[in-house]
């Protein structure tokens, strides 16, 4: 069972001390637990009573309440469902909604937008973009898949140009697994 002080700035479980963070609300191991690394309650509890959790999953509070940490309130969910079910959250927030708009209103983004797709805005940024490469310098490299020396405007930062094709750069990745992921069966726990 989790005890906390009067305040609930500090939650005391099997023998460790967690910390409220004010910024994201979840309590914080105030020593390393685990891997040498702090831990939050809700994880450590969750693994205190049923073991390591799999990859890819992620504990949940049920209530969305990030200061009821009873085990009745932890649920186990693929990570990929954890991250809709906060997208989710966020999108229905009105304040975040109405601050996205305010912002979008003083940024003139939709007026921007209106005006790139007309003649005028789409001949003032192809105009605005060649003038912003003149003066560049063609630079030598070499392919970092094929080995091909091939010549490239320095657009990026100092060597960032590192593929001759991007069919190279397609085939680097794969050789890499980079693009691969790994899939994990859902667990219901109740």
């Amino acid at each position: 069972m989790v005890e906390y002080d009067g305040d609930r700035k500090h939650a005391y479980f099997n023998g460790y001390k967690f910390t409220r963070d004010e910024k994201k609300g979840y309590y914080l191991s105030s020593k390393n637990i685990k891997n040498n690394k702090r831990q939050r309650l809700h994880v450590y509890m969750w693994e205190y009573y049923n073991g390591e959790i799999k990859e890819g999953y992620t504990v949940h509070h049920k209530d969305k309440d990030k200061n009821n940490n009873e085990m009745s309130n932890f649920i186990l969910l693929l990570g990929l469902k954890y991250s809709k079910l906060h997208r989710a959250k966020y999108s229905q927030d009105e304040k975040w909604l109405e601050r996205t708009s305010v912002n979008m209103q003083q940024n003139d983004m939709f007026k921007t937008k209106d005006w790139n797709a007309t003649d005028e805005g789409r001949k003032w940024n192809s105009k605005h973009g060649k003038e912003c490469l003149i003066g560049r310098k063609l630079i030598k490299y070499v392919c970092d898949n094929c080995g091909k020396t091939f010549e490239s405007i320095n657009i990026y930062s100092n060597n960032m140009n590192k593929f001759c094709s991007n069919n190279c750069k397609a085939t680097w990745r794969k050789g890499q697994l980079s693009d691969n992921e790994n899939r994990v069966e859902l667990l219901t726990v109740k």
